[in-house]
This record gives structure tokens, sequence and C-alpha cells, in this order.
């Protein structure tokens, strides 16, 4: 066999045996990768979803926090003699001397509210405490005291918490019954009180939590591209939680 061959044999075992290589590096390359989509990646998203659940539980608890201080600020307040004779019109400095700017910054509220016993509105003031100004009362809280409250006011009493938008934008607001402090008188008229979920409100929040949120108003104009779509399915399922990737 000539030197010539010889060579040729040589080049051609070389290159089977590179070609073998390549085949066996890139097909295991190629099951390492086709593991970590199925596998790693499926942990990674359970521990990022987990992660997230954690985030949300804790924001969710800060939230009840947030609405139990509201509810206790307006019991002590309903459940006040001086209140009480206040919507019978029979105290009538009783407005003036308590729904002022110090009350607001002490309560750290952004708005109190007062119906009498034919649930007509009596007293309420909005504050702004950021800028420390008054602003116009919010007029569809009339209209939600007396849908939700003519029929509590037969009730025993019990606060009644909830969202609400307002022009000023989303309020977490404690709405309840007035009656005497001892509570042993019927229940006449109805105090609201409220707090303002604004970037003040958020930026507390992420420090409680130490969680990176924000809180949208949702409604007909909500314009977030991100979100869209999404919402409503989380709207319409029993889960109040919802977790996808962002491309």
């Amino acid at each position: 066999m000539s030197n010539d061959n010889r060579l040729n044999i040589q080049l051609s075992i070389r290159s089977k045996v590179f070609v073998s290589l390549c085949i066996l590096i890139f097909s295991f390359l190629g099951t390492v990768a086709f593991v970590s989509q199925q596998y790693l990646m499926d942990q990674f998203i359970a521990l990022e979803q987990d992660g997230l659940k954690r985030n949300m539980r804790r924001i969710h608890n800060s939230l009840n926090l947030e609405k139990t201080y509201l509810d206790n600020m307006t019991a002590n307040w309903g459940n006040w003699d001086e209140c009480y004779e206040y919507v019978q019109h029979r105290n009538p400095k009783f407005g003036p001397d308590n729904i002022a700017l110090v009350s607001f910054n002490s309560l750290k509220l952004e708005l109190i509210g007062v119906w009498d016993t034919k649930y007509k509105f009596v007293m309420g003031k909005k504050f702004d405490l950021v800028n420390q100004k008054e602003e116009k009362f919010p007029e569809q809280l009339d209209a939600y005291v007396q849908k939700n409250f003519k029929e509590s006011v037969k009730k025993p009493p019990k606060n009644l918490t909830d969202y609400v938008a307002t022009p000023y934008g989303l309020m977490v607001l404690s709405l309840a019954v007035v009656t005497d402090t001892a509570v042993t008188k019927p229940p006449l008229g109805a105090l609201i009180m409220g707090r303002m979920l604004n970037k003040k409100f958020i930026e507390h929040m992420k420090d409680v939590t130490q969680a990176d949120l924000d809180i949208l108003l949702y409604d007909k104009n909500f314009k977030e591209p991100l979100l869209h779509g999404k919402l409503e399915n989380l709207l319409y399922s029993k889960n109040n939680f919802m977790s996808f990737p962002l491309s």
C-alpha cells in the first residue's frame, strides 16, 4: 500500500471520528437543553410562582391590616355619644370641631362623612394629606351610602369595608351606622371614613411587604396592554392570583 493511500485512510478515519464527536456533543447539548427546558425551567417557574404567591399573601395581609385600622376608627367614631347627637341635629359643634384637618392628619385619613337619621348628608370633608389642602367631597358617595346603609341601619351595627372608585382615584372606605357609646340605643345615621390608595400609600405598602407592586383601577377605560385580556379571566376564575411570563 502506497503512502498516499495510507494518508487518505488516516484522514478518512480522523474525519469520521471528528464527525462522530460533533454528533455526540450536539446530541449531548440537545439532551441537556431538552431536560433544562422540560424540568429545570418548570422548577424555576414553580419557585417564581411560590415567591409571587408569598408576596401576594403579604400584600393581602397588609391591606387587611389597613382595612382593620379603618374599621376600628370608624367604629370608634360611630359608637360615640357626641356623634350620635350630631346626626340627630342636637350637637352642631361636633362637625366643625372634629371633622378638621388636624383630625385627618392624626388619624391618617383622607375622607370623613356623616349622614343623619333620614340618610341626608350632613357634613363631610376630603383632604389631600400630601399637599395639606381640602378638596371637593365626592358627590357619588351619597348614593353609595343610600344604597348600602338604608337596610344596614335596621340590623345590628356592623361595618362595611369596600374599595370605591372616586374622581381622585381608588379609595378604601369603611361605613358604619352611628349609635351611642354603650351601643344600647338604636342606630341612627351613618358615618364613613376613607383612605386613598395613592402613590404614598403604595410606597408604604412596598416598604411593609418588601414587594414591588402597583394598584391599578380596572374599568372600561383600562389601557394596560400587558394585562389586557388577562384580568377578565382572573375576575371570573375561582382563584385570586395569576402569574405569567413576560416576553
